[in-house]
This record gives C-alpha cells, structure tokens and sequence, in this order.
C-alpha cells in the first residue's frame, strides 16, 4: 500500500513539476526579450508617415502575439486541470475501495496528510425561493429570518420528523451523493 501512493505521489509531483518548468521557461524567455528592447516613444517631428505605419504594424504584430500566448496559457491550464481532476478521481474510487475493505475511516499517507472517508450528510435544494418561502411562513416559521431567506437546518429536521417535503424544496438523501472525502 505505501509503496503504491509513494509511486503515486513521484507521479504527480514529477507531473506538476514538468508543467511548472515549461510555465517558468515561457515566463522567463518573455522577460528576456522585455529586457533587451528599450522602449522610447518616437519624436513625434522626426516621425514620418512610414514610421508611423511601421509601427502599428509592428503594435498589432505584438498583440497578436500577446492574445497567442494568452490561449496557449489558458489551454495548458485547462489541460492541466483536467488532469489533476482525473488523479484526483482516480486516487479517491482507489482510496475510498481500499479503505472500505479495511474498515478504515483515516488513513496517513507518506507525506503525512490525512485521508478521510466520511458520510455525506442529508441536505436539500430550494428550487422555487418564493413557494418555499410561503410555505415556510404558514407550516415551518423557524426556518424564515425576518429577512425572509430559509434555513436549510430546520427544513431537514422537518423532513427527517414528518417525511413531508415541503413545496419548492428538493430532498436530497446522502446515499445519492456517495460518499464525501477531506485530505488534510
């Protein structure tokens, strides 16, 4: 087991690291090519009409480049998140498999953060505020503030007593969310 989240802990720092490097190098060169141009406003009288279309030209060639690496940014961003996302994915169903068969609710990893499994807790989700809201006011008035906004609370210790749902809430039970997990 300490050998299989080692190897997975080498993966993903050797991931982040890699892609932290190209992002560095990327940062680095820009500043470079920053630190060699000496940018002076041209006088305007000794500027010509050629000069003045050169440079526009030359405005437009840099925004151009400017909104090339904003995309190639934002897509090596999304790219990076999704595998993140996807790791994490992976190492929870493992976690979780692992951990249900031990009868374990916390593991310690090797680098000593905590893994914990634990029940999601019922809640609910207000679809229609204002039915809601009315009929709170009628049948449950301690989950209205004089603000009129629910309390979720007292909504779920209403339907746990009662098994009434109230009209423009959804009851969401803990099973259909699975179960939840905390790294610490």
């Amino acid at each position: 087991m300490d050998d299989i989240l080692e190897a997975l802990k080498d993966g993903l720092d050797k991931l982040l690291e890699s892609n932290q490097d190209k992002l560095d190098k990327l940062l680095n060169d820009n500043r470079d090519c920053q630190d060699n141009v000496e940018l002076k406003p041209p006088d305007p009288k000794k500027m010509g009409i050629n000069h003045a279309v050169a440079l526009t030209d030359k405005y437009f060639e840099l925004e151009k480049k400017l909104e090339i690496l904003k995309f190639w940014l934002e897509c090596e961003k999304t790219k990076i998140e999704k595998q993140q996302k996807f790791l994490e994915d992976c190492c929870k169903g493992f976690m979780q498999n692992y951990m249900e068969q031990c009868g374990a609710k916390q593991l310690i990893l090797p680098n000593g953060h905590k893994f914990g499994l634990r029940k999601s807790q019922n809640g609910i989700e207000i679809k229609e505020e204002e039915n809601a809201i009315k009929w709170c006011e009628e049948n449950l008035k301690e989950a209205c503030k004089t603000e009129v906004h629910l309390l979720k609370i007292p909504i779920l210790a209403y339907i746990a007593a009662t098994g009434c749902i109230p009209t423009g809430v959804e009851y969401i039970t803990g099973k259909s969310k699975g179960l939840s997990f905390s790294i610490s």
